[in-house]
């Protein structure tokens, strides 16, 4: 949105009433933006055009970033069923800008990688480790909801169609979250490969994420879990968690998932080796 202030109105008073003012009153309609940014235009000369210096035609660049064009287009679809709210925002935008003046663009960027632009290079980092962080969150969050029997939530971890393999002893892979379910389902009768258990404990450490795109990434993850049986034994194994992950519109989210197993005690089945 480029925008111009009001007649009367200096460059740093429209700036505080933007901030102080405006942004406040416009985050109470903003549950589908995602990132809400001013870059505010001060003016300065170029040596090109000469040193002269003069105003620039706007006074604040916002940017209002949403997940994709259809969550944009369902709030507008939104505020045109609520003429007050359009109404409101207008006549709060009339006390700072010049709404003759505003104009509203959809922007489309096309980058070159010079190999010095260091604000991308940054945003691109910290994007980066924003996702690894989610990720392994997502590790750590699967033996958290394993060890406290929350198998309903368990499933909100994988995507709808994931393969899940934790090896021959234990069965065939699991193909998508109805299957995957069912093999945490507590009901079914106790069996050599799944005894059932009273208690567990998993324990996760030297987790390893590598990008494939930015959508989706490998997983390598050791795994230390300890189990008590209902009949008071205490199987372990030591391993790694094999994953893929992907992003989802609700964050990322494990498609694929085997268990390589290094060592066993106490649980004398088949498993896939390390």
């Amino acid at each position: 949105m480029l925008l111009k202030r009001k007649a009367g109105l200096s460059l740093e008073e429209f700036i505080e009433r933007y901030e102080n003012e405006h942004v406040p009153f416009v985050e109470q309609y903003a549950s589908a933006i995602t990132h809400y940014s001013r870059h505010y235009l001060h003016p300065g000369s170029h040596v090109i055009f000469g040193d002269r210096v003069e105003e620039p035609e706007y006074d604040v660049i916002t940017e209002l970033w949403y997940k994709d064009r259809a969550a944009f287009e369902h709030q507008q679809e939104g505020l045109r069923g609520r003429p007050e709210a359009i109404a409101s925002v207008a006549a709060d935008e009339e006390k700072i800008f010049d709404r003759s003046k505003s104009r509203t663009v959809y922007v489309e960027d096309h980058i070159s990688d010079l190999g010095a632009d260091v604000g991308d290079s940054l945003q691109g980092a910290v994007r980066r480790l924003q996702d690894k962080d989610e990720i392994i969150d997502l590790v750590h969050r699967y033996s958290l909801l394993v060890d406290h029997k929350r198998p309903d939530e368990l499933m909100e971890l994988f995507t709808e169609d994931c393969t899940v393999d934790y090896g021959p002893g234990i069965g065939p892979p699991s193909r998508g979250r109805v299957a995957l379910r069912a093999m945490f389902d507590g009901g079914r009768e106790p069996t050599s490969a799944r005894p059932g258990f009273a208690a567990t404990s998993h324990h996760n450490a030297n987790v390893l994420v590598t990008f494939e795109s930015a959508e989706r990434a490998r997983v390598l993850t050791s795994v230390y879990a300890w189990h008590r049986t209902t009949g008071d034994a205490t199987p372990r194994i030591w391993g790694y968690y094999h994953d893929v992950v992907v992003r989802t519109p609700d964050g990322w989210r494990i498609s694929e998932r085997q268990l390589r197993v290094a060592g066993a005690e106490d649980w004398p089945i088949d498993w896939l080796p390390l």
